[in-house]
């Protein structure tokens, strides 16, 4: 009988643990997680890491009370297959991207999808995937340039909202897309920047 009731005891406690936890678990709020992948940022060119003729204020304060990375390194020294591995965690061998998609294959742009038809492949799993399923909402900002087929854009992979140009500035057509619908062509390039960042 002791026996027993010592059993239901400890049933009782641990369904009452795993509750509180529970509800630990769902009260939590989650920190904010900002990544910032700069094309052509050089390691001195910010202030936080030295630059003495400009200043990068905003930046220098997240390197100061968040995280300063000092050994960061890129997979190749250009755009998809970097960017690819960041969303994966996987080396250019293993996604087995290595080239940067390009509208600019065909003349026949098919209402701003033409090109070729690289990009993240599907059964990749990435970063926002697993920020999702611990409840976050995932936006991007800028260049996306894993695939401007519309298969490819951010909102088919766990992005929620998205503002940018799907591949680099000086690849035509240069548009600017809000989630999957194109609102600047072309696109004012001398004002975007400010855009993104009062966003």
């Amino acid at each position: 009988m002791i026996h027993k009731l010592f059993k239901l005891t400890l049933a009782i406690l641990f369904a009452c643990t795993f509750i509180h936890l529970q509800a630990q678990y769902k009260l939590k709020q989650h920190p904010n997680v900002v990544i910032i992948l700069a094309d052509d940022l050089g390691y001195g060119d910010l202030s936080c890491f030295g630059q003495k003729n400009w200043q990068t204020p905003n930046i220098d304060k997240l390197a100061e009370e968040e995280s300063k990375l000092t050994s960061m390194y890129t997979p190749v020294p250009y755009c998809e297959p970097t960017r690819d591995s960041l969303l994966t965690g996987s080396y250019p061998q293993r996604h087995k991207l290595v080239l940067n998609p390009n509208p600019e294959k065909t003349s026949n742009f098919q209402k701003y999808r033409g090109g070729d038809s690289i990009g993240l492949q599907e059964s990749e799993y990435l970063l926002s995937q697993l920020l999702k399923s611990y409840g976050y909402t995932n936006k991007i900002i800028g260049k996306w340039h894993l695939g401007h087929q519309a298969k490819f854009l951010p909102l088919k992979r766990v992005f929620d909202e998205y503002l940018g140009m799907p591949y680099s500035n000086d690849m035509r057509p240069v548009i600017l897309l809000e989630n999957e619908k194109v609102i600047e062509y072309p696109v004012v390039q001398s004002t975007l920047t400010k855009r993104y960042t009062q966003l």
